[in-house]
């Protein structure tokens, strides 16, 4: 008796203990408010606790707007050694019209059932503003009160002119959390971004009313074709506060917004080509530029090189700033030009460029040269074309070893630039040549058989190798270049520059997908990335986690927002993501 006694006792306390478990499993929905008003966005949340679930079927947000895709989330916590976990779908939805609806039950699969929520009843009311009492009518009428404005600095250019274009925001009630949702389309431009700025704000008068004013976003373009080119529209998502409206229930007590979605106005811009005939000189470069010119030496002797560094500083396209046009005469050997140092930078008038070269020249002969270089460009401000000289550099050149370089007598000074023949003359005024050395004839004639044996060498080599295609070897160093310059952006992480860490990050993504799938900076626009990428075939996560990182620094570049998010996740998922396209596109 006693042992049945025992054994009941058990089983009751085992059935409490497993009513205790199921009944802490749990099916919920909830909403953050119960009344909102016709633009207000609210959020449904559905969780599933202490258990395990499959098949999650959402109800049909009947006159509901679903904004974006639902975010997913678990959570495991252990107090006191009790074990609990959740996880849930999180929407957000925004009513259409007034009225009192019904959000109808999500259902799941747990242990073979299909178990429901319960539904729960909204009320939309009015707007406050206007009375409106539908998303169409309170859309055009907060857009009296908050808009965005596109600025172009001219409707009309000439190729490679330099374009201010800045997006302003306008605003009379308070506004929060500025969402970029579409750049423009900028077919036929090149585009320099400026992501520095803090712009301030200020107040600006617009049809009798008076708005707080802001720029968003500024660049400058330039136009790289002829004819009549487009320009698109900005579009952006945009929170503006109601006063009247129902406080959110949250621990901040958030005020209520209407949430809009904005479209700027877009362009139409005539480009013209340059006028002609242009200077023998051109560079080609379009803008406002200025020239510095420094050699390395001034006293030097037929055997030494001279170095020529000219600078090229101003604001214009870098990729139209070409090198001075400079050629070898009898008495100096100029080499070709290479570039050593590229660089732009904000200053408070716009971004300056500078563009270095550097000409190697060796002079022939001894005797006094005045160099003088020239550089012309076009100003599209005053549609002509400007001639920019440096200070003349003196150069004195005395008689190396070398005997190619001997004369009789010292050549006179040369003032003709970077031209002039020296020859030595004898005491009748006739040209005349020193006699030759044997040795150094045999040398002569050497050198030349040498070289055409090497040349030919060389040639039967290069055509036995396998052809380079440059592109490829481009994609192919894609990955090593992309974390190169995630290097920097962690450099920045360390020292604590947001703003640093995710200029350095966007770079890295968009120079990645520049060097890997082979399409400009200047083409690289949310939706072409996202359409360039489906078409790839790439894993959904991969593309809305790249999205994810370029919106994270586009928030935090443009609006500012350098103290949202975990900088450190997002360097590691940056990471992650460069490797795993680099396994898929391969």
């Amino acid at each position: 008796m006693k042992q049945f006694s025992l054994i009941t006792i058990f089983f009751l306390f085992l059935g409490v203990q497993l009513f205790s478990q199921a009944s802490d499993s749990r099916w919920n929905v909830s909403v953050d408010a119960k009344q909102v008003a016709i633009g207000e966005s609210i959020q449904v949340e559905f969780t599933l606790s202490n258990t395990r679930g499959a098949n999650f079927t959402p109800p049909d947000f009947k006159y509901f707007k679903v904004l974006g895709a639902p975010m997913r989330g678990t959570r495991t916590s252990n107090v006191n050694g009790r074990v609990s976990s959740s996880e849930s779908w999180t929407y957000s939805i925004k009513p259409e019209k007034t009225g009192k609806f019904w959000i109808q039950p999500a259902s799941i699969d747990i242990a073979g059932q299909t178990v429901f929520t319960k539904r729960i009843q909204i009320e939309v009311i009015r707007a406050k503003v206007n009375n409106a009492s539908t998303d169409e009518e309170l859309t055009a009428a907060l857009t009296e009160q908050v808009f965005i404005r596109a600025e172009l600095s001219d409707s009309t250019a000439v190729i490679g002119q330099p374009l201010v274009y800045e997006l302003k925001l306008y605003w009379i009630p308070n506004v929060y959390n500025v969402r970029l949702l579409a750049e423009p389309t900028l077919t036929g431009f090149y585009r320099e971004d400026n992501p520095r700025g803090t712009y301030r704000t200020y107040e600006a008068t617009v049809n009798g009313k008076k708005f707080k004013s802001k720029t968003l976003f500024r660049s400058i373009i330039y136009p790289q074709q002829l004819g009549d080119l487009e320009i698109g529209s900005y579009r952006i998502m945009i929170d503006v506060e109601d006063k009247n409206g129902p406080r959110r229930r949250s621990f901040f007590n958030q005020p209520s917004v209407n949430r809009i979605d904005l479209r700027s106005n877009g362009f139409n811009v005539r480009v013209d080509d340059l006028p002609q005939p242009a200077p023998s000189d051109f560079s080609g470069a379009v803008g406002e530029l200025d020239i510095q010119c420094k050699v390395d030496q001034r006293v030097i002797t037929t055997d030494d090189a001279i170095s020529l560094l000219i600078k090229i500083v101003g604001k214009g396209d870098t990729k139209q700033m070409q090198a001075p046009k400079f050629s070898s005469t009898d008495s100096l050997e100029i080499y070709t030009p290479k570039l050593v140092d590229e660089n732009s930078f904000q200053t408070p008038n716009g971004i300056v460029k500078e563009k270095s070269f550097e000409f190697v020249i060796l002079p022939k002969y001894p005797g006094t040269y005045q160099v003088s270089p020239k550089y012309s460009y076009f100003d599209a401000e005053n549609m002509s074309y400007v001639s920019l000289s440096c200070d003349t550099i003196e150069l004195r050149v005395s008689k190396g070893s070398n005997p190619i370089g001997t004369t009789n007598y010292e050549a006179p000074v040369i003032k003709d630039g970077l031209s002039g023949i020296m020859l030595s003359h004898n005491d009748n005024g006739m040209p005349s040549l020193e006699p030759i050395n044997k040795t150094l004839l045999w040398s002569m004639m050497g050198v030349p058989i040498f070289g055409m044996l090497s040349m030919i060498g060389i040639f039967y080599y290069r055509k036995n190798q396998p052809a380079i295609n440059p592109e490829v070897d481009r994609r192919n160093k894609a990955r090593e270049m992309a974390l190169l310059k995630l290097s920097q952006a962690k450099l920045a992480l360390d020292q604590n520059n947001p703003r640093q860490f995710y200029d350095e990050l966007s770079k890295a993504m968009h120079g990645y997908l520049e060097d890997k799938i082979g399409i400009p900076l200047s083409s690289l626009s949310e939706s072409f990335i996202r359409e360039k990428l489906e078409s790839l075939s790439l894993q959904s996560n991969s593309i809305e986690g790249f999205m994810d990182i370029l919106k994270n620094c586009q928030m935090a570049l443009f609006a500012g927002k350098t103290g949202e998010g975990d900088l450190q996740q997002s360097y590691r998922e940056a990471g992650d993501l460069i490797e795993s396209l680099e396994d898929q596109l391969n």
